[in-house]
């Protein structure tokens, strides 16, 4: 009975291969036999293996029927429902014609029955993108894409893992007959992203008072008043200086000249001294007045600019020297 069976599933399926040689047919014939025999002794883990094989060499209705019933007989109904359906296809088939078309109603038929019982597994995240978390059934990864959706899933005991980074979650179930269950998990809420731009955490009411506040003070202008009111100081403080040696050179000139009466000297080192003395006494007085002139008109412009503070400056000349007094 067996050989009969598993022949006319090699003989049409030889018919549709023609590249198929004797050796393998034969083997298929074999394998068939021995995966029916294993069925029938209720050694349904042998059956699933030999008929698998059969039907992957020789890929028939009829043994594909008899590899789904070893598939559904292990609590394989997932795998054993998508080779029911393969078995139903229509297919153009020769040789025992009427034994394959019996294997495509037989596979149909057990096929809507198989299916309403299939349970169902729905898995959730929280706190957590599907793209940022590896999932498995079993060992077995979940498509991000199927998270969230219902999953058909073999009856029995499972264990769900659910992981992001340094976080674990895992869950350990059992599914009966028609069971349609969800599993949860939640996980921290992630900190915000370094990169994100600070101005999201301003508040409507905060973003006027923002843009009408008044723009700070040129630093420039602080700059430019800083350094015009100490350069002037210096100028001034040269000035008075160049002045006080003019002024001494011009005292010396007069001792000069005093050895030169009516400007008439007897010794020629005296007339080249006192011209010396006189030529520096002049120089200084002039020197000294320029620099008195752009000192105090940097000073001026320098006071003008800075309104900060009040400043109190004093001069004060003296035969042996000058000096500045003030708070800046």
């Amino acid at each position: 009975m067996f050989g009969a069976v598993v022949w006319g599933c090699a003989h049409s399926a030889a018919a549709q291969q023609p590249a198929a040689d004797d050796a393998t047919r034969a083997t298929a014939r074999q394998l068939g036999e021995q995966g029916i025999q294993a069925f029938w002794a209720n050694d349904f883990v042998s059956a699933d293996e030999k008929l698998d094989k059969a039907y992957r060499l020789y890929p028939t209705p009829t043994l594909g029927l008899w590899s789904a019933r070893a598939r559904a007989k292990r609590d394989h109904w997932v795998e054993a429902a998508e080779r029911y359906r393969e078995a139903a296809r229509p297919s153009d088939v020769v040789g025992d014609a009427a034994a394959q078309k019996q294997a495509q109603k037989d596979a149909t038929k057990e096929l809507n029955e198989l299916s309403p019982t299939i349970p169902s597994l729905t898995i959730q995240l929280e706190g957590a993108e599907p793209s940022e978390v590896t999932v498995t059934i079993d060992g077995v990864a979940v498509p991000a894409a199927l998270i969230d959706a219902s999953r058909p899933t073999n009856p029995g005991k499972h264990r769900v893992v659910a992981v992001r980074r340094d976080e674990r979650n895992e869950s350990e179930l059992t599914l009966v007959e028609k069971d349609r269950k969800t599993v949860a998990f939640e996980f921290k809420a992630q900190a915000p992203s370094p990169t994100a731009p600070a101005a999201a955490t301003t508040t409507p009411a905060e973003a006027p008072a923002a843009a009408s506040a008044p723009a700070p003070p040129a630093a420039t202008t602080e700059r430019a008043s800083s350094v015009l009111v100490p350069i002037g100081i210096g100028a001034v403080a040269i000035s008075a200086a160049s002045l006080v040696t003019s002024g001494v050179t011009a005292l010396v000139a007069n001792g000069k000249r005093d050895a030169c009466p009516d400007n008439t000297c007897t010794k020629s080192s005296d007339k080249d001294a006192y011209d010396s003395v006189k030529t520096i006494a002049t120089v200084t007085f002039y020197v000294g007045a320029v620099l008195a002139a752009a000192g105090l008109t940097s000073w001026i412009i320098g006071a003008n600019q800075n309104s900060e503070s009040d400043r109190a400056v004093s001069f004060e000349l003296a035969p042996t020297g000058a000096a500045i007094r003030g708070a800046f």
